[in-house]
């Protein structure tokens, strides 16, 4: 009995024993399961996650497509403004050069009228220093036929005169009417072709305006405003060889005429100057970088005086900016006049023209020069004598430009300097 108990509790021990292990021994499984389940509902979660950043990612390409699409559009329609811009720039330069040669017409007629008049007033005089009252009666009075016919053989080829300067007189007079008529018409076509052109100005800057705004939505940030490096653009450095190439030929032209002129004074001061001489120096003299300018300078831009780039900038370049930026709203198709007077030594009118785009150079004499760059049409040609203030192009965005504006520059026998030192707005 004893060694049953014993047993039977050995056997109770072991029922008690199971009892407490089992939950333990069944935990593990249970665990394992809610992990599972997690880790499922997880994996569902990033895939439906994943679907939903698929579908966002298609419709912002999607809406870049169509905004791409949108400034492809506006960037034809700007072109086509900018076209009708020039075409009107070019009409009002045509309109402006025939009112010019009209009106110089009138002036010619009526210097031609003055002295027909003048040889009216003699031969009058000379009727009545000819004859006595009744010849003169005859022009101013006419009293009668008789007197007329006393007369007639005396006056008869000063009549003839006057009444061949009458009917001149009388044509001229009708040719200046219908000049000016011609003039008023021209005027108002030339008005009417401004106003169109203000309006497309207009339309243009709202265009600008809203591609600039579909740029920067596609964009998280500025683009690089430069592009290209300048100083690495081989057909810059063919522009800037040949303005060196110019103005060495001036210093070189320079100093032959100021040798000519030391031998022309010691000739003088030895008393064997000639008129050989004095000749060389008239036909040297225009190519020896004497003053074609009046030595100060004007804005280059009328009614634009902002800069958005300055001498000294360097930002998005890869050297400082060796000219002023002159920009603003509408300034597209806005007239450029030179700065001073003087001659054009360089003219692209197509092409990239080594970042400039189109561009004009104007030698003012002494050395000094001033570069407008990025045209948008050229009024000017090479070898062309300018006067300050004359138009000699049209604001544009050509070449190695991210937006309409004029480069200025300003040149010492080729080398740039800060054009401000020069200008007053």
């Amino acid at each position: 009995m004893l060694l049953l108990g014993k047993k039977l509790k050995a056997i109770l021990a072991l029922v008690i024993s199971g009892a407490f292990l089992v939950p333990f021994m069944l935990q593990p499984v249970a665990k394992a399961e809610v992990d599972v389940n997690k880790s499922s509902a997880a994996m569902d979660a990033l895939k439906l996650r994943n679907e939903e950043l698929k579908k966002e990612l298609q419709e912002s390409k999607d809406s870049i497509r169509q905004e791409g699409d949108k400034k492809a559009e506006l960037d034809k329609q700007i072109k086509i403004v900018k076209e009708e811009i020039d075409n009107s720039n070019q009409y009002i330069l045509k309109l402006e050069k025939e009112i010019s040669e009209l009106e110089e017409r009138i002036d010619a007629i009526n210097k031609d009228m003055e002295e027909k008049l003048e040889i009216l007033k003699e031969s009058l005089y000379s009727i009545y220093v000819a004859g006595d009252v009744y010849a003169i009666d005859i022009i101013l009075q006419a009293k009668t036929f008789e007197d007329f016919l006393d007369k007639a053989d005396m006056i008869s080829s000063v009549s003839d005169t006057i009444n061949g300067i009458i009917e001149r007189l009388n044509a001229s007079l009708k040719e200046i009417e219908e000049t000016k008529e011609a003039v008023e018409f021209k005027k108002t076509q030339a008005e009417a072709e401004m106003k169109n052109l203000k309006e497309n100005q207009d339309s243009l800057q709202v265009l600008f305006d809203e591609s600039e705004a579909i740029l920067s939505e596609l964009q998280s940030e500025e683009q690089n405003v430069k592009k290209h490096i300048d100083e690495n653009d081989e057909e810059l450095k063919k522009i800037e060889a040949e303005i060196e190439r110019y103005y060495e030929q001036q210093r070189i032209k320079a100093e032959q005429e100021r040798r000519r002129k030391e031998e022309e004074e010691r000739q003088k001061q030895s008393g064997t100057s000639t008129s050989g001489s004095s000749s060389s120096s008239s036909s040297s003299s225009s190519s020896s970088g004497q003053v074609l300018g009046t030595g100060n300078y004007i804005w280059p831009v009328p009614g634009f005086t902002y800069i958005s780039s300055d001498y000294y900038d360097t930002v998005g370049r890869s050297s400082m900016h060796g000219a002023i930026d002159i920009a603003g709203a509408k300034i597209y198709g806005s007239k450029i006049v030179a700065a001073d007077s003087g001659e054009v030594i360089f003219v692209n009118s197509t092409g990239w023209g080594g970042g400039y785009g189109l561009y004009a150079i104007i030698d003012h004499g002494n050395g000094k020069s001033t570069l407008y760059a990025h045209m948008s049409g050229v009024a000017v040609q090479k070898g062309q004598k300018v006067q300050k203030g004359q138009v000699i192009g049209y604001v544009g965005s050509t070449g190695n430009s991210t937006g309409p504006h004029l480069h200025f520059e300003t040149r010492l026998y080729g080398k740039k300097y800060n054009p401000m030192t020069e200008l007053q707005k």
